[in-house]
């Protein structure tokens, strides 16, 4: 018979007992009914497990900039908690006799997951950080003086439009106007906003001579101001661009592993949809339901023949089953 202090020491109540024997009791105590918390998660990352994503990081050469993501930044690193969480929720089924276990499929989406997911997490947020040193800025006396000509050159365009008579310019300048913002918000768009109006007032210039106080010379300046703004200094300090380098690198490794959990959810529970869709992104769900009930708003597209409209049942699944890679 095993002796009770050879059981102790295997415990992980034990103080002999290993971090990562300790972890894996806590989340398997925790999934038994909620989600793991991240700080839970966090006791599963081990030496090995951060040395391995370091090579993994070192090895790669491609990374995903966080303006290539479909979502807002926070709402896409808050969805990756969720999702580490609802992998150690469901690796030793809360209800076996309900949902099976997703540590089946280990081969595929190994237990660690969860754990890598949350300190690639960490690593973004942390690089991010520093990344943020790199700020592309305009000169001020720049960017207020192509406000003031963007300003004058909007004005003189719907003062030269307003004649009484419709001809080309007032479908040009709806179009301009559609296009660009009266107060645009980056410096790209301010840039983009003083070339079309500008080429509008160069295409009609002789009109726009004819205009009392609009002083011409700013159509020529135009140019100028658009090259200060799109070739605008660009603080390079070294370890921030690092920083945006690491950055990118690990959003990409983070996002392969979101990307891979999400199919195996859905092959793992499919007859469980209800499950299935705990891995979906919530933001994605919200989006194309949007797009649904505008498209059904418009009326603009007609049914195909002998097709009938999804049930809500329908529309559930079709969530599920849509990519959230």
């Amino acid at each position: 018979m095993k002796s009770a202090s050879s059981s102790a020491k295997r415990s992980p109540t034990s103080p002999k007992a290993t971090k990562t024997e300790v972890a894996a009791a806590t989340v398997a105590t925790a999934t038994a009914s909620t989600l793991v918390s991240a700080e839970t998660l966090r006791g599963a990352i081990t030496p090995a497990l951060t040395a391995r994503i370091q090579a993994e990081a070192d090895a790669a050469t491609k990374g995903k900039a966080p303006s290539e993501l479909a979502m807002p930044f926070a709402k896409y690193l808050a969805e990756a908690h969720g999702l580490a969480a609802t992998i150690a929720k469901y690796w030793r089924s809360p209800d076996p006799k309900k949902y099976p276990a997703l540590s089946r499929f280990s081969r595929r989406l190994p237990e660690s997951t969860s754990a890598e997911i949350v300190h690639l997490i960490d690593l973004v947020q942390g690089s991010r950080d520093k990344a943020r040193l790199l700020v592309a800025v305009a000169d001020p006396v720049a960017l207020e003086r192509a406000k003031f000509v963007y300003r004058e050159l909007r004005a003189a365009a719907e003062f030269d439009a307003d004649d009484g008579v419709e001809d080309v310019k007032d479908h040009e300048l709806a179009v301009l106007k559609k296009s660009h913002e009266a107060e645009p918000g980056s410096l790209a768009e301010l840039a983009a906003a003083i070339a079309s109006f500008s080429a509008h007032a160069s295409a009609h210039k002789a009109s726009f001579e004819t205009i009392p106080d609009f002083d011409t010379a700013l159509i020529g300046e135009a140019a100028s101001l658009v090259d200060a703004l799109r070739l605008r200094k660009t603080n390079t300090d070294t370890s921030a661009g690092k920083a945006a380098q690491a950055r990118d690198i690990y959003l990409a490794l983070l996002d392969r592993r979101l990307a891979s959990a999400r199919k195996v959810f859905r092959y793992a529970y499919r007859a469980y949809p209800e499950v299935a869709r705990e891995a979906t992104s919530a933001y994605e769900r919200d989006r194309r339901r949007a797009a649904r009930k505008l498209d059904d708003a418009e009326g603009d597209e007609p049914s195909l023949p002998g097709r009938l409209p999804p049930t809500p049942e329908d529309e559930s699944l079709i969530d599920d089953a849509t990519g959230d890679e």
